[in-house]
């Protein structure tokens, strides 16, 4: 194999890692959910403030900050889940844990990480399709060099 196609081989391969752990970080965070959800009890709720700040590294992020009751218990939560349609005022949909209310999801974050799926499916596949025909290409270049020279 020749430098520049060993070179090639490791970035894609590297495309390929890159999307398997996009795909796992998906994967754990889907089933996370899926086993949070399964005792979760919803509880009509109403964004009380969205606040923006920076975080050490200098990134923008907002805090969104809700209030939903339990019977007569008001619990006042806020989660770094923030998407462009929240709003103070807006009613949203709590998903909450019946044992610790304070652990809640908002029913609009479902799909919040489905991102990471299609990306880590992306860059996997732009990744590992060109290895396994560079894989192939240099196995039949093997079998070829035995057939012409047998040991």
């Amino acid at each position: 194999m020749v430098k520049e196609e060993k070179s090639l081989a490791i970035a894609f391969l590297g495309f390929a890692a890159l999307g398997a752990v996009f795909i796992i970080v998906w994967t754990v965070e889907f089933s996370d959910y899926l086993v949070f959800i399964k005792t979760a009890e919803e509880a009509a709720a109403i964004i009380t403030g969205v606040e923006t700040y920076s975080n050490t590294a200098g990134d923008t992020r907002n805090r969104v900050f809700v209030r939903f009751y339990v019977g007569r218990q008001g619990y006042d939560v806020a989660t770094n889940r923030w998407d462009f349609t929240m709003v103070a005022g807006k009613a949203v949909t709590a998903l909450y844990n019946p044992d610790d209310p304070y652990d809640f999801r908002l029913k609009s974050n479902i799909f919040y990480g489905w991102p990471f799926l299609l990306g880590g499916t992306t860059f996997f596949l732009i990744g590992i399709t060109p290895s396994i025909k560079m894989l192939k290409r240099r196995l039949l270049k093997k079998a070829h060099k035995k057939q012409r020279f047998p040991t």
